[in-house]
């Protein structure tokens, strides 16, 4: 990849940028850590302009040195898994027949990294989950410990009572 001038960086951010928004399979061909790179460089995820990605990439070059090295490299990773998947899309298109279902099929899947983690949709979504759990539980008759309505809880070893795990007093020699 030639040196990485403003204009350049701002192309590869716009062309990362549809990719992310509209065609993100060949992210998914990438390492874990290439996508990361071009996240972190590029920021494809965010809607900048111009003179906010300059300063972008000025911030984030004096923080990670290495990265603008990392991100060209992984840019060169994406254009040819972009090109390729463009190449795989126009060919099954002209394909007129349909495919043979004898054969037993590989099934891949790979992941995209969607940066940042959101903190406060995650804790939700963990949240929720953490109720449709308790919710299947009670239904089903098992009782949760520490749920309310365990009578039992207070005999668990959490509090220290009676049963309990909990050290008092010194370690070893008796």
């Amino acid at each position: 990849m030639p040196r990485l001038t403003n204009k350049l960086y701002v192309i590869c951010h716009d062309y990362l940028r549809v990719a992310w928004l509209k065609f993100p399979q060949p992210l998914a061909d990438l390492s874990a850590n290439e996508q990361r790179y071009l996240q972190t460089f590029f920021a494809p995820h965010q809607a900048l302009t111009a003179t906010d990605l300059l300063v972008h990439r000025q911030r984030v070059t004096q923080a990670q040195p290495s990265l603008p090295q990392c991100a060209g490299r992984a840019m060169v990773h994406f254009d040819k898994a972009y090109r390729y998947r463009v190449a795989q899309l126009k060919q099954e298109r002209r394909s007129s027949r349909p495919k043979s279902r004898t054969r037993q099929r590989n099934i891949q899947v790979r992941a995209v990294l969607k940066a940042p983690i959101d903190l406060h949709k995650l804790a939700r979504a963990l949240l929720q989950q953490l109720s449709i759990h308790e919710q299947r539980q009670r239904s089903s008759g098992v009782v949760v410990p520490g749920a309310p309505g365990d009578a039992a809880a207070g005999k668990s070893g959490l509090d220290g009572g009676a049963g309990s795990t909990q050290h008092r007093g010194h370690l070893g020699n008796g």
